[in-house]
């Protein structure tokens, strides 16, 4: 069992004022969030969400960044489909200071882990990358322990791969993001497939710090980037209860993953 208070009152959190601004009907349209549907209930869920990425737009400005710089005459996403190929054509030659921005480029949250196996050129470092982070995430990184509790918010497909975080709240927010947006039907009613791609989990592991390939703080997520075969000991939990409530719902008012028999990890 383990705690998640933050989420405790999501049904009874109202939306940032600086949010709500933004509401077009139910729909969500800030430069920072878009999102249809935004049920009030995830008021809690969205206002997290928003300031993380307000930490990460500020980390990003405050520091020197040649991201930003590179054909400017493109949009982020673009730019780096453009940078992705120069890679993958060895025109380029691998970056990682630059890689570093741009995995924390507040414009491509959504980078997925197979972008950032790209950005090392399709082999991930078995040790930290100093040119990757910034000085104030070396520090932090040279603090933590030598070996570190992680955790990683997935659904059960989605487990081996590399974006893991020091903090469960973060760790439960993205494993409950598909079922908090809405659209998936009741679990009760999965087949052992659907299962396996849409129930959502948290996975506890532990990692040495020597073989992570970097702490990221610009996203606001308290990031562990590690190769997934060094992650060891893990336990999986669920985080959606089969009641007669929404689960976004029962997040709502449960402050407290609870499952009575973890589900078995691969992998470990």
């Amino acid at each position: 069992m383990y705690s998640f208070g933050p989420f405790a009152n999501l049904n009874r959190t109202r939306l940032l004022p600086e949010l709500q601004k933004h509401l077009v009907g139910n729909h969500l349209q800030h430069p920072l969030l878009h999102f249809e549907n935004a049920d009030p209930g995830l008021s809690a869920r969205l206002n997290r969400l928003y300031e993380l990425r307000l930490h990460s737009k500020s980390a990003n400005e405050n520091s020197p960044n040649e991201w930003e710089r590179l054909r400017p005459d493109l949009a982020s996403l673009d730019r780096l489909n453009w940078y992705l190929q120069k890679i993958a054509d060895e025109d380029l030659p691998t970056d990682y200071q630059l890689a570093g921005q741009i995995w924390s480029d507040p414009e491509l949250l959504s980078n997925t882990c197979d972008v950032l196996a790209r950005l090392f050129n399709g082999h991930l470092p078995s040790f930290p990358i100093a040119s990757f982070m910034v000085a104030r995430e070396r520090q932090q990184l040279a603090e933590l322990p030598d070996e570190i509790q992680v955790f990683r918010g997935h659904v059960p497909v989605l487990e081996q791969h590399s974006s893991w975080t020091l903090n469960p709240v973060v760790a439960l927010d993205w494993a409950c993001r598909r079922v908090a947006q809405g659209g998936i039907p009741n679990v009760e009613s999965f087949t052992d497939t659907e299962r396996q791609f849409w129930m959502p989990v948290v996975t506890i592991g532990t990692v040495k710090k020597s073989q992570i390939m970097a702490f990221v703080d610009r996203r606001g997520e308290d990031e562990i980037l590690v190769d997934p075969q060094y992650v060891k000991n893990r336990t999986t939990f669920n985080v959606v209860h089969t009641t007669g409530q929404h689960s976004a719902t029962r997040h709502a008012t449960d402050d407290k993953i609870e499952s009575d028999e973890p589900i078995p990890a691969e992998g470990t």
